[in-house]
Formats: C-alpha cells, sequence, structure tokens
C-alpha cells in the first residue's frame, strides 16, 4: 500500500470543491482497500533497494491492538538480524483516520496500526530479520537493484529517522545526545540535509547573558557545545594567539564599617578570600549535615532536575581528594578535629570542581598522619592508574601531592600549625599558603566578612555557616574561568563523540578505531581535529581521556589549567561581557546562608535557616524588582482548611505600569482527591491544573490577574461566582478578594474564611505549608510524584533500548555503555533496579522491578510508594524581604532526620 499517495491524496487542498471531494472519497475508498487486505492477510509487506555503502529496506506490519504494548511503550520497537547486516531502525506508525474506522465499521477502541519498520543493510542477498512488535515477526528481505527505489527508500527512512530523533530529543526524560550525534554523522556520510546544521545556523549569537548559564554550567550549555563540536567549524583564524584578556575592573563594594570590632573565627583567618566558605563549627555538626544530605539531597535534585541520573559526583571528588569517613570517625573525630570548613573556587563537581576540605586539629600530628594514611591508601588503590605520592615545594612549603595521570586521585595535603588543607587544586594551595603567611590577605580581613560577622555574630547554635565573597563571584567571570568554562564543554562534547563513534564503528565492523580513524571513516566532524581545546581526547581502555584535563568527572581543576593564548573569537567573547558587566553587573554582592538545627523531638528537627545578600543592588535586575510592591506586615488570612499557602505582594511594574500594588495569593486545600495521571505531558499538565484543589487570589483589585485573556465575562450566578474561559471559575468577595480556580465549589468553601491580619515582620513573600504526610492532599501529591518519577523511569529504558538498538550494543552491555556516554549513572526514581524480563510473547526488555506491571498481584506500587521528599519534610513557614539594599530570607523547615548511613564532604554542594 502507498501510503505516501494516500497521504497526498487526502492533502489535496486546492481547486474546487468538487475535484477536493473527489480526491478526499477517493482516499477512503484506497485506505478501506488498504484495510481490509490488511485485515485480512495481515502479511507483511517488504521493499528493499541494493545500495552503497547500505541498502536501504521499509518493512509494513500490522499490529493486532489485543497485543500487550507495554513493552514497546516503555523501550521501543525491536529489529534483530543475526549476522549484523541490519543498521540504524526507525519505526513509525499509521493508523486509520476516525471517520474511516466509522465508515468501514471498525471498533474505535481497537484500531489496527500499520507499523513502518525502515532500516539500513549491507549486501544484496537474501536475509531474515526479526521485528517485535512486541510480538516476534520474522521477515524474509529479498534486495533488489533499483536505483529509484533506492532514492525513494534512502528519502523515506531519513525523514522517519530524523522525526523519531527529534521525538525523541523534545519528548524524553533524557539530554538527546545520542541523537544529536546520530543525525549529524549519517547527514554527514551520506550527504542528507541535517536538521542540527539548520538549528545551528539559526541560533542566537553569543550574549554577555549566556556567561550565566555559562556559570551555572546548565544543560542548555552543554547541549550548545555539542551541537558546536558537531555542526559549527572553526574560523579561519582560530589559532590561540592572542593573550588571556586582562580581567574585569571592579569597582571597590561600598561597604558600610562594621559597628565595633566583630569576633573573626582563626578559621576564616585562613581562607583565601576568593573561595567559597562553608563552616561548620565543629565535627559533630559536620557528620550530623552531610549525613542528613546523604540522605536527603538526591530527592531535591530530582524533583529539580525531573531526571532519573546520579552523576556520583560527591563519591568521585571525595576519592580524587583520598579521603573518607573511617568507621571510627563519629567517635575519634571530635577528639582530633576542633573545626572544620570546605572551602573552593567553583562547584562544578559534575566535571571536575576546585574544592577543599580545612581542618582545625586539637592534635595535630595525629590528624597528619591519619590523613596521610588515607592518602596512601587511596594511591594502593589507584596503583593500576599508575598512582604516585610525592613531596613537592610550594612557596618554600613541603606539600604532599598523591595523583593519577588521568587526576582521578589529585591530592594536596598543606599542613601549617594546626591548620591541615585537603585539595586537588594547586592554586589553592599556594594561596592556603600565602594567606597564611600573611593574615592580612584573608578572607576573614575583608570588610565584606567582617560586616557579615557584625550581623550574623558566631553562635554557639549555628550549625552550619556559609559564606559566598564577592570575590568568589568575580572569580567565575574572570577570563581564566570564562575561556575554560566553554573549553571545557567542548572537551566534554569531544569526548562524548569519540565514544559514540567508536561504538558506531564497532557496530559496523570497521578496522582499527584511533581517534584518527574514526575521522577518517566520516564518524567525527570533519572540522574535529581542528577546534580548540589545546588538548585531544584518547583511549585508554574503554574511557575517553583529555588529554590535559584528564578524566571526565575528574577534569584539572580550572584555576589550575594553563591557558597559552586564546582566539580572537575568545578575546571578542570577553570583551563583550566585560561591557556587560561595566554597564549592568558592575558589582556582586556577598552571600550568607545560616542553619541551627533543634532537636524537637526523637528523630524530629526543626532547622532555622536565614540568608542575606547585601548590598543588594535592584538595577541589576531591573524587570524582575520592578513587580515586587512594598514589604507589608498585612497579609491575607486564609483557611486552615489549606494544606499550602503562599502570598506575594505585587504591581505591575515595567509590564503593566498601570497596576498598583496588591496581594496575590495561593492555596491548596487538604482535599482527598484521587487521580491517575496521564502519561502525556501535555494531558498531564492540564490534569494537574484542573484536579488540583487550588485556587489563586488578589486584594484589593485582581491585580496582574487582570492581565489573562478573559474577554468581558457574562453575569455572576447566584452564588456570585462567575464561568470564565479555559474552565476557570471567578468569585469577587466585595470589594476586597477576587478568587480563581478551576473548581466551582473550592471558591465557595474558601471565601467566607478571607480577611485581613497583621504580621510582626514586614515581608513581600510568605510561604505555608503543613505535614502533608498527615494532609489528605498527600495521595494527590503523591499520585503525581508517582508519575513523575514512573515516566522519568521509563526514560531511562527508553534511551538504554535506543543504545542498544542503534550502536548495536548488545542488551546486557547497553545499561553499562548508556551510562558511559552519559558520564552519569540511571537510576529508577521509583527506588528499583534496572534489569531484562521477558513477557508472554517472548519480548524481551529493560524495566524496573518497581514498575506497576511486575509488582506482586494484589499490591499497589503508587499505594506503596512513598515520594522521597515527603519521606522527610514536614512542613515549612518561610518568608522573604527586598529592602532598597538588601535581600533577606527566613525558613523553618521541620524534618525527620535519622541519619544512619555514612555521608559525604561534598553533598552540601549539590
Amino acid at each position: 500500500m502507498n501510503f505516501e499517495f494516500v497521504n497526498r491524496t487526502l492533502a489535496q487542498g486546492k481547486g474546487s470543491l468538487m475535484q477536493r471531494y473527489h480526491f478526499t472519497i477517493t482516499g477512503i475508498l484506497l485506505l478501506a482497500s488498504a484495510w481490509h487486505a490488511g485485515h485480512a492477510t495481515a502479511a507483511p509487506v517488504v521493499e528493499a533497494a541494493i545500495g552503497k555503502p547500505f541498502g536501504v529496506a521499509r518493512v509494513t506490519l500490522t499490529v493486532d491492538p489485543l497485543e500487550d504494548s507495554r513493552p514497546v511503550d516503555t523501550n521501543g520497537y525491536t529489529i534483530h538480524e543475526a549476522n549484523q547486516r541490519v543498521f540504524y531502525p526507525a519505526f513509525g506508525q499509521v493508523r486509520l483516520l476516525g471517520a474511516v474506522r466509522q465508515l468501514l465499521g471498525v471498533n474505535r477502541q481497537s484500531p489496527r496500526t500499520k507499523v513502518m519498520a525502515f532500516f539500513l543493510f549491507r549486501g544484496d542477498s537474501p536475509f531474515q530479520v526479526d521485528i517485535n512488535l512486541p510480538s516476534r515477526r520474522t521477515v524474509v528481505v529479498i534486495p533488489k537493484s533499483d536505483p529509484e527505489l533506492y532514492e525513494q527508500l534512502l528519502a523515506n527512512w531519513w525523514n522517519q529517522y530524523v522525526a523519531v530523533a527529534e521525538l525523541q530529543r523534545s519528548a524524553s526524560e533524557y539530554p538527546g545526545i545520542t541523537e544529536l550525534y546520530l543525525t549529524s554523522m549519517l547527514s554527514q556520510r551520506f550527504g542528507l540535509k541535517s536538521p542540527l546544521l539548520d538549528r545551528s545556523q539559526e541560533s542566537s549569537p553569543d550574549t554577555p547573558e549566556q556567561s550565566l548559564l555559562l556559570v551555572l554550567n546548565t544543560e542548555s550549555m552543554h547541549m550548545k557545545a555539542l551541537e558546536q563540536a558537531i555542526a559549527i567549524p572553526p574560523a579561519n583564524d582560530e589559532a590561540t594567539t592572542l593573550p588571556l584578556p586582562a580581567n574585569l575592573d571592579w569597582p571597590p563594594l561600598e561597604i558600610k564599617p562594621a559597628a565595633g570590632s566583630p569576633e573573626i573565627e582563626p578559621m576564616a583567618m585562613r581562607v583565601p578570600p576568593e573561595c567559597f566558605y562553608i563552616r561548620y563549627g565543629n565535627f559533630n555538626n559536620y557528620l550530623w549535615i552531610k549525613r542528613l544530605l546523604d540522605q536527603h539531597a538526591g530527592s531535591i535534585s530530582r524533583i529539580v532536575t525531573m531526571r532519573g541520573h546520579d552523576a556520583q559526583s560527591e563519591k568521585r571528588i571525595e576519592e580524587q581528594l583520598g579521603i573518607r569517613e573511617s568507621a571510627l570517625a563519629s567517635i575519634l573525630g571530635p577528639k582530633l578535629i576542633s573545626d572544620i570548613a570546605l572551602i573552593g573556587r567553583d562547584t562544578y563537581l559534575k566535571d571536575g570542581a576546585a574544592v577543599g576540605v580545612l581542618f582545625e586539629s586539637r592534635n595535630s600530628n595525629l590528624l597528619q598522619a591519619d590523613l596521610m594514611k588515607q592518602r596512601s591508601d587511596a594511591v594502593q588503590k589507584w596503583r593500576g592508574r599508575a598512582a604516585t605520592i610525592k613531596n613537592i615545594k610550594l612557596k618554600n612549603h613541603t606539600v604532599s601531592f598523591a595523583s593519577t595521570p588521568d587526576n582521578r586521585l589529585r591530592s594536596f595535603l598543606v599542613n601549617i600549625g594546626n591548620y591541615h588543607l585537603v585539595t586537588n587544586t594547586k592554586e589553592i594551595a599556594r594561596r592556603f599558603i600565602e594567606v597564611n603567611e600573611d593574615q592580612r590577605l584573608s578572607l576573614g580581613n575583608t570588610k565584606a566578612f567582617q560586616l557579615t560577622r557584625t550581623n550574623f555574630p558566631q553562635e554557639e547554635d549555628t550549625t552550619v555557616f556559609v559564606y559566598i565573597a564577592p570575590t568568589f563571584f568575580q572569580g567565575l567571570v574572570s577570563p581564566q574561568y570564562q575561556v575554560e568554562l566553554r573549553r571545557r564543554l567542548l572537551a566534554v562534547a569531544r569526548i562524548e563523540l569519540v565514544q559514540m563513534a567508536r561504538l558506531v564503528a564497532q557496530n559496523e565492523n570497521l578496522p582499527d578505531q584511533s581517534v584518527a580513524e574514526l575521522l577518517q571513516s566520516d564518524l567525527l566532524p570533519l572540522h574535529f581535529d581542528a577546534q580548540i581545546t589545546q588538548s585531544q581526547p584518547v583511549f585508554e581502555g574503554d574511557q575517553v581521556i583529555d588529554t590535559v584535563r584528564g578524566a571526565r568527572g575528574t577534569f584539572l581543576p580550572i584555576p589550575d589549567v594553563k591557558i597559552q593564548g586564546v582566539t580572537s573569537a575568545e578575546s571578542e567573547s570577553y570583551q563583550k561581557l566585560k561591557k556587560f558587566h561595566k554597564k549592568r553587573w558592575n558589582h556582586l554582592s556577598p552571600l550568607v546562608i545560616r542553619l541551627k538545627r533543634k532537636s524537637i523531638s526523637k528523630g524530629r528537627d526543626q532547622l532555622e535557616i536565614t540568608a542575606e545578600m547585601t548590598p543588594f543592588e535592584r538595577k541589576q535586575f531591573p524587570r524582575l524588582t520592578s513587580v515586587v510592591g512594598p514589604a507589608t506586615q498585612t497579609y491575607v488570612h486564609q483557611s486552615k482548611q489549606d494544606a499550602i499557602t503562599i502570598q506575594a505582594s505585587l504591581q505591575g511594574g515595567v509590564y503593566r505600569p498601570d497596576i498598583s500594588h496588591h496581594q496575590m495569593f495561593l492555596g491548596i486545600q487538604d482535599k482527598d482527591i484521587p487521580v491517575e495521571f496521564a502519561n502525556l505531558r501535555a494531558i498531564r499538565a492540564m490534569q494537574i491544573l484542573r484536579t488540583a484543589p487550588a485556587y489563586v487570589g488578589a486584594h484589593p483589585t485582581m491585580g496582574l490577574l487582570q492581565s489573562l485573556p478573559f474577554g468581558t465575562p457574562p453575569k455572576p450566578d447566584d452564588k456570585g461566582v462567575t464561568r470564565l474561559p479555559f474552565g476557570l471559575w471567578e468569585k469577587s468577595i466585595g470589594d476586597d478578594f477576587s478568587l480563581l480556580s478551576f473548581n466551582r465549589s473550592i471558591l465557595l468553601d474558601e471565601a467566607p474564611h478571607l480577611t485581613l491580619e497583621k504580621d510582626k515582620h514586614e515581608s513581600q513573600l510568605r510561604i505555608h505549608v503543613e505535614d502533608l504526610t498527615k494532609s489528605k492532599v498527600q495521595r494527590w501529591f503523591a499520585a503525581l510524584d508517582f508519575q513523575r518519577s514512573y515516566q522519568a523511569s521509563i526514560g531511562n529504558t527508553r534511551l538504554i533500548h535506543s543504545v542498544s538498538q542503534q550502536f548495536g550494543v548488545p542488551p546486557d552491555e547497553a545499561l553499562e555503555v548508556t551510562e558511559r556516554i552519559l558520564g552519569t549513572n540511571l537510576i529508577c526514581a521509583l527506588g528499583g533496579e534496572y534489569d531484562r524480563t521477558r513477557n508472554s510473547t517472548g519480548f524481551e526488555c529493560w524495566s524496573s522491578t518497581r514498575w506497576p506491571e511486575r509488582v506482586k498481584q494484589g499490591e499497589s506500587p503508587d499505594a506503596e510508594f512513598v515520594s522521597p521528599i515527603l519521606g522527610w519534610f514536614r512542613g515549612l513557614d518561610a518568608r522573604a524581604t527586598l529592602s532598597e539594599d538588601k535581600l533577606t530570607g527566613f525558613a523553618t523547615i521541620v524534618i525527620e532526620s535519622e541519619p544512619k548511613t555514612k555521608g559525604n564532604f561534598f553533598n552540601l554542594l549539590r
């Protein structure tokens, strides 16, 4: 059946009404013919044309609607050929239109589906393929020499291949690294149009604002670097002949002198001022916070990213430093260590951070001996990677240096008096020595820190004190960091490309697989060896490392990278950044966070968190701060039945200058609303909005809500409720309050409870969250979190399956290979383990032990599933205030805290 002809026929839209009617009837008849023929015989239609280096084939099959579709939904279709002759499959579906099914009397609930399998193949002799849909169909492919058919099928295959790749990239739960590489590599080899090249040429030019995304090391910048590595050839003058640009000329920060002489802890007098500073005060505080974060930081991270990934960055950095928590640490630690702090120049744990641990010892000799032993043990562990330990000289000090050539182990140990620094960064070690020789150069001696200690004096009940100096932020936008961050992203992209290129070479059985051979075989971009990173990716067994930076995840810390020169493009980009900061962001304010922990019952703690940025300049965020209204003590008292309430003081700002100050508030009532969410994101988002027992309101006017496109509303009903577009309801309560909700009854329930109250604190933002584990609405949150976690888990299995199919990786090795490509571990967000299972039809696929279909009969997976954050979160009260020169926040969080597992030094940096 020629579906393309039918589609063209049905798409005819020009000409007279009679012509369109004729074409439509013709298309229906053709589809009817195809349906009855397929329904009667269900015989596969096979088309295959011989070509060089690959032939191309299309197999059209009919899927029975009664077949179990879960293996396909969670993995995808599978094609297999015993002699490795089939490559780069792409599947597409064709379903009969609803009107046609009605005309033919077909059950609307169970339409048959036509599945088209496109793939490339080698050779010209007949061969046999097994296609799982999910039941296995064995098809004999008999290629023929037909140039015209070859061109047609090649175009059809490419269109389908690109469409599937684009769909997976836009709808998947993982970054589209493999799709990006495969479509670009195949377009280069076959001379086909690359959608990536089109996007790259249309992408926005490099802007100074992107420096913020670069500093944040966002996934979008990673994908942009990958696109650059694939699609954008270097300019002809891309030689690193220019010197590193001069740093920004930062004006001095206007700091009010500290009142009196604040007490400065000795630890701060040993820290370089360009480092972040996270102080625990004593070893027991350190043990508590790191174990707490080891238990719960992952759940917060997955809520933010909505991904089933764990890069194990904290474990890698701890191994890199060669230190660990010993079995006797909780007993001996307080006797050896009087104070402890994390310091560093950045927190890029995923690729390789510049960090250190600073100890203040009670017994310097014992602590030094213990640290030396731990690092010597690490050298023994990495002996197979040529690990060594030796003494080096830094500014006339003897420093112990343990390392491997690939930087998986990179540990400097500096001991000065009672202070011991373990760091992976030579520059931090050097600056630590300088500061200890002259404490006037220290963080503790800066005016900004002294003012901070005036506002946040040392207190015994402080569990964690975090101070991030302006000089730390300035370092992140220095030429050293900005140039190397971009090169580092490009180096990661090149490592990924080489990894995938070798998989392609292995799958196609190409001889030799060095980087040079991969480039010669057209498996890498033509300009690959001309890109500027000051290094090259090389193979080390199954791994790919960077010749300058080392292994991915433990790259050489940025302050230790020697930049020999920059290109004209790099220099120009930094000059733009300097102009941007001179005009918009010429001041960077310090950030202070203080955490106090108080035990309120057995296994339950209350955390008090205070945060402050001062001086804070509104002009750096003009649009955002323009809509923030004045701080006020007045707030809207909402119903006690609300499980969550949020209030904000707002105004129209630059967006709607005509809208004056008003209070906007949101509430989620504590109601039992069981719901099953759909798999499709768009439908799921609408279900969330429609089923949430939520409302939003404003006082005294609609405020920014009046910007919504409601048009002229009809008259309210007898209860004063008005029906609005999009399924919304609105109710006004006199001249004081306006309410909106998707649920009419919620407006009627909430209206009588709204009053104005006074708070002792002036704030612009107030948030209150009850203990959701005792609420009725927790079932709604649990259902939502379960569905999100389930979809994230399925996203991982689809990726594993895709890697197996596209790169020809044996299924039992696909999980490990996928993790190697991504540089991260894939984890099931439901708490299960990924493995291979076989269904009743013999279809073997990836699944998790916690998926609903694998839970024992009688058990409810979503009922048993406990949302990770609800496993420890027991309530929140928070407020935030923005004044003319200060941004402050305060929060009280109640948590379940029974840390039993070993923690990690660096979970706080997640």
